[in-house]
């Protein structure tokens, strides 16, 4: 057994090797992620142009312009991360057994993982506050900053300006640590079962002692398959034309235009091709780390 850990190249190599060969099952795993788009795109349908969120309190929209403005927040900001964090466990699920040249097709990897749904966006939701939680430490420079303005005027220094330039690098710090530390809940939880607590130490586990050599994996493959993704959207809009933004589809309130029906759909299926090799370049660190630990 190797005790290094893969390369950043043969990361990328790897998961491109794997993408290009089992490519339609993994596709038809992260295909999922249209349903949002299309509940979204028909939100627009129903919904008047302008701010959704300023819209859905303002008192002037009809019932089916109300539903059509909920429909998209909706779909935004519930609908979407939860389809995503489902696919994400499919796309484990599947990629574990390709690896192995076991067979596992779309249908049957979102089947098994629906019993580990719910315990997958407990976890995630765990992740989410411990990551978040060191910006608290912003907080005391900017209340002091305030109390300070208040009691001596804007012009008067603050003690609490120098206390909030350090604490923003240290709360930044603190949660790119979390947030490395725990980005292998969803193959702890997938592959060996672990929720909660449980899942969250075992991911600390497998980073504790290689922060450094962890970030540079994790984040160099998001970065070359990222800059992929928006070239690859900047090119689609181009051949579409973008002169198309001012006509109007069949929305009565005029809120969905070919231009919002292109972006959406095409910010979608990046998303999707894109998703199935971010998640192999995990995979396989996550693998990597687990030999060598």
């Amino acid at each position: 057994m190797s005790s290094e850990l893969i390369s950043v190249g043969q990361l990328i190599d790897k998961s491109w090797d794997h993408y290009k060969e089992k490519f339609q099952p993994l596709i038809q795993v992260a295909l999922w992620l249209f349903l949002s788009t299309f509940l979204h795109i028909v939100g627009m349908m129903l919904a008047p142009a302008g701010e959704p969120g300023e819209l859905l309190f303002s008192g002037t929209l009809s019932t089916i312009e109300f539903l059509g403005t909920l429909l998209i927040i909706l779909s935004t900001s519930v609908i979407y991360p939860l389809l995503l964090l489902w696919i994400a466990l499919g796309l484990i699920l599947m990629i574990e057994h390709q690896a192995v040249n076991k067979k596992m097709n779309a249908a049957k990897a979102m089947k098994e993982t629906k019993k580990k749904f719910g315990s997958f966006v407990w976890i995630s939701l765990l992740k989410t506050v411990v990551v978040f939680l060191p910006l608290l430490l912003i907080i005391p420079g900017i209340l002091l900053v305030i109390m300070d303005g208040i009691q001596h005027g804007i012009d008067t220094p603050s003690a609490g300006g120098p206390l909030f330039l350090i604490s923003i690098p240290i709360a930044l710090g603190l949660a790119l640590m979390f947030s490395i530390q725990f980005a292998f809940i969803g193959y702890e939880l997938t592959l060996h079962h672990k929720k909660g607590l449980a899942a969250l130490k075992a991911s600390r586990n497998l980073v504790k002692g290689r922060f450094f050599a962890v970030l540079w994996r994790y984040l160099i493959p998001r970065m070359v398959f990222g800059t992929f993704g928006v070239v690859l959207l900047m090119a689609a809009l181009a051949v579409l034309g973008m002169s198309l933004s001012t006509i109007s589809l069949a929305s009565p309130a005029g809120g969905l235009t070919i231009t919002n029906v292109f972006v959406t759909i095409l910010a979608t299926a990046i998303t999707v091709l894109i998703l199935p090799i971010t998640t192999l370049a995990d995979y396989y660190l996550f693998d990597s780390l687990r030999k060598t630990k």
